[in-house]
């Protein structure tokens, strides 16, 4: 494929398995989990060579610059030839979940069945 042409992203996505379906990455532009300048982008956004995009998963953000235009679904070793991963950090709203629903790790827990049957064994 020709780089004026440019590429459908939930292609693109498809394309670079990024995600392991293209029903996938249509779902993940849907939903908002794939933004372009920090604006959601849908699924049949035509990309070209040096867009950048960020992909947000549950605990940390993602962004990618295209290098190129793939004309089919690559294999994972060629895929560093089409992009290129910028950075990985923690997603903030992944952040504040976590510090609400932590707890503190306690040294004794319930024994399992095992355990019950080895502690009655020790005091029988």
């Amino acid at each position: 494929m020709e780089d004026d042409e440019g590429l459908r992203i939930d292609k693109f996505l498809w394309f670079t398995r990024l995600f392991a379906s293209r029903s996938s990455a249509i779902q993940a532009c849907q939903s908002g989990l794939v933004t372009i300048h920090s604006h959601p982008v849908k699924p049949s956004r035509i990309i070209q060579a040096g867009c950048v995009f960020e992909i947000r998963d549950e605990s940390k953000v993602r962004t990618f610059r295209i290098e190129a235009l793939p004309p089919q679904r690559v294999s994972a070793s060629k895929v560093e030839q089409y992009m290129r991963n910028l950075d990985e950090r923690p997603c903030p709203e992944a952040q504040d979940s976590l510090r609400h629903f932590s707890r503190p790790v306690l040294p004794w827990s319930v024994p399992s069945r095992r355990g019950l049957k080895i502690i009655s064994s020790f005091m029988a």
